[in-house]
């Protein structure tokens, strides 16, 4: 890690991971560097703690520290399993690199909850795609474009992008879907930009027109699909529809 270059904003890829898609989760973490701009600290580097379900590529953001130490990780651990509202509450399986950040009493946490470590082998980054892409993702699409002048900015940066990940970003693997959209919007109407981070990053919409489009909640499937078909009736012709 010292041949590394003094970026101000460097995200490092430690580790990689393995792919399932069921009831299996991998834990991840990136290295941000970045010149806080007071002389006392110099070069501060952040380590970003995450956690993501592999089956739906939901990202949970565990922890930011720039002393992670094994207090740390045990109540990251802790969190993570917690009964109700843990990320990894359910999980049977979570996936771990070699890195001597997962102690012991870490993975131990983790057993005693339900969740079974798989520790990979050595130098297979190949065995963590998501998470690797995910780390990449964040990196060009986000850190790469600031300058961080900080641990709450650091904060700020990532928590919006994992907003836009889930709420606004396209994922291929899952057919070009959103991984857990707010809002469906069927119109017509002027197209409409969406902003983080100054512009950062863009979500594009159209906006419903006045009887040609509305909004519903993510949970109304059955009332979108009727939407839709109504629609697709009126472009054939008249026709009688009742919602």
């Amino acid at each position: 890690m010292d041949s590394l270059p003094p970026p101000l904003a460097f995200v490092v890829l430690l580790f990689g991971g393995w792919v399932n898609r069921q009831q299996h989760a991998v834990i991840d973490y990136l290295l941000e560097e970045n010149r806080v701009l007071r002389a006392a600290h110099g070069l501060v580097r952040y380590v970003v703690f995450f956690v993501m379900k592999l089956k739906t590529r939901r990202v949970a953001m565990a922890g930011i520290t720039h002393q992670p130490d094994e207090t740390w990780m045990a109540q990251i651990a802790r969190n993570l399993t917690a009964a109700g509202d843990g990320f990894l509450h359910g999980i049977r399986h979570v996936i771990l690199d070699r890195d001597p950040l997962y102690t012991a009493a870490f993975r131990r946490l983790l057993r005693d909850c339900g969740v079974t470590p798989l520790v990979l082998p050595a130098r297979s980054p190949n065995l963590n795609a998501f998470a690797e892409r995910f780390v990449e993702s964040v990196k060009c699409e986000c850190l790469d474009r600031l300058v961080l002048l900080g641990e709450e900015h650091l904060r700020t940066a990532v928590r919006e992008f994992v907003r836009h990940y889930h709420d606004e970003r396209p994922h291929q693997g899952l057919g070009n879907e959103l991984i857990a959209p707010q809002t469906t919007v069927i119109g017509t109407g002027q197209t409409m930009c969406c902003e983080r981070l100054g512009g950062l990053l863009k979500f594009y919409y159209r906006e419903a027109r006045s009887g040609m489009g509305r909004v519903f909640a993510q949970d109304d499937v059955g009332v979108v699909d009727a939407f839709r078909e109504k629609a697709s009736a009126t472009a054939r012709g008249p026709r009688t529809f009742t919602m």
